[in-house]
């Protein structure tokens, strides 16, 4: 990516005398270039530009590039170790992040303090940039499936990170939102990210050797898409967290009232009791038996009322 550069006999017959044994050319020519100020550490993206082109002769295609597999690296790396990026694809060994200090080694999958700052901010100015399109996918979502996607479909890392790995949608398969319209939307919407090239899809090897495929999404994403938003957030989550209690009652994955309401966060048990009189109007349980501690109401036909909360959930996200 880089030009090549012829040096006079003179000059190559100095940086050599000049190096010491353990010393490559590379090495003498990037000390000169520190002190005399070409070449200093990088911190910002205003920073790198300008490095990139006066010291390494990048034009602004290979910049791009550049920016895009820091970008990935950075999206990547809370799921370090992982054994490959399938997308964006990227040959992502690049010794000119490691030369700039913004990369661990040539091939690492972590970046240094100053790399994720640089990162960050290149992810910023991705999505400013590239904001119609985004929104263009976005508008394809209501607020509220996007809204329980966030918080059910994607897993937060203490990173800030959000990755599909561990997410409460794929490893909890008794909920109510385990139906094929609810899971062709949130496969819909995971695959335009990564297509928008915010999301990057990572596999790793997990237990007993299998491989399994993951997609990250930057901090920045979140935050981004919450501005999107403008539906109640307690609202929804209070529906969600009472359908997911009343199908682990039904279900036997919760045995008592008590447990039934350790479920709930957002909701209470006023909430409970309403979407309970809904399904009792159906001819689908019995009411809300408050005395009932151990069995707080009868459910008469579980195939039908499960359905039926599933049905609830579909058209509370729609």
């Amino acid at each position: 990516m880089a030009q090549t550069v012829r040096l006079s006999d003179a000059l190559y017959q100095a940086i050599n005398e000049s190096r010491s044994e353990d010393q490559s050319f590379q090495d003498v020519i990037e000390e000169m270039a520190i002190e005399t100020g070409v070449l200093g550490d990088v911190s910002t993206l205003s920073e790198l530009h300008p490095s990139l082109q006066s010291l390494y002769g990048y034009n602004d295609e290979e910049i791009h590039e550049l920016l895009d597999i820091l970008r990935v690296i950075y999206t990547a790396e809370a799921e370090a170790p992982y054994d490959t990026i399938n997308f964006p694809d990227y040959n992502y060994e690049s010794w000119t992040l490691y030369d700039l200090g913004l990369r661990q080694s040539s091939n690492s999958q972590r970046l240094t303090p100053a790399g994720r700052d640089v990162a960050s901010e290149a992810v910023e100015q991705f999505i400013e940039t590239n904001m119609d399109d985004i929104l263009d996918v976005l508008d394809d979502y209501n607020d509220k499936i996007l809204l329980f996607f966030v918080n059910y479909g994607l897993n937060r890392l203490g990173s800030g990170h959000l990755t599909t790995h561990d997410s409460t949608f794929s490893s909890d398969r008794d909920a109510p939102w385990q139906t094929d319209e609810i899971t062709n939307t949130y496969q819909k919407f995971i695959g335009d990210l990564r297509e928008l090239n915010i999301a990057v899809s990572v596999s790793s090897t997990v237990s007993y050797g299998n491989i399994e495929v993951f997609t990250v999404l930057p901090p920045e994403f979140e935050s981004f898409i919450l501005e999107q938003i403008s539906v109640d957030e307690d609202e929804v989550m209070r529906k969600i967290e009472v359908y997911k209690a009343l199908t682990d009652y039904i279900k036997g994955n919760v045995n008592s009232r008590n447990e039934m309401l350790d479920q709930l966060d957002s909701a209470s048990e006023s909430d409970l009791v309403e979407e309970i009189s809904r399904l009792h109007e159906e001819d689908l349980t019995s009411k809300y038996l408050e005395d009932q501690p151990k069995s707080p109401l009868m459910v008469k036909n579980i195939e039908k009322t499960l359905s039926q909360i599933e049905s609830n959930m579909e058209a509370e996200l729609n």
